[in-house]
């Protein structure tokens, strides 16, 4: 279970967030806060960013196939997180691979078995 604070750490957290115009400047910011990504995630305000079921992400990977639509997504591991962006393509072995636009060697594959949990987040133009 991720702690949830109380305000005044969630709201100066949540201003940060608002703030930041470039999904890069979220790891700067995490370190000078002294955050976990999860952490964050977890209290930044559930109309930011929400933890979801990963068969809704499942779903989400394949309606982006179906359509052509092009996605952002944040893989992250215990060292890392990696920001891919583009049209989504499942292959025959069942994982999503997002391919960025005008390239075919740069891409991220996804396989949800392995996933321990996602999160969707709200991008920054559509809050109020």
């Amino acid at each position: 279970m991720v702690p949830r604070w109380t305000r005044p750490p969630a709201l100066h957290l949540r201003n940060r967030w608002l703030a930041m115009t470039d999904p890069h400047q979220l790891w700067p910011m995490l370190q000078e806060l002294k955050l976990s990504r999860i952490t964050a995630l977890a209290n930044v305000g559930e109309d930011l960013c929400q933890q979801t079921d990963l068969l809704a992400i499942e779903k989400v990977l394949q309606y982006a196939s179906e359509h052509e639509l092009p996605i952002m997504v944040f893989a992250g591991n215990h060292a890392a997180v990696q920001i891919h962006g583009g049209t989504v393509k499942k292959t025959d072995a069942g994982r999503s691979v997002v391919q960025h636009p005008g390239r075919t060697s740069t891409c991220t594959s996804i396989r949800m078995p392995p996933c321990r949990r996602g999160w969707s987040t709200v991008p920054r133009t559509m809050v109020r």
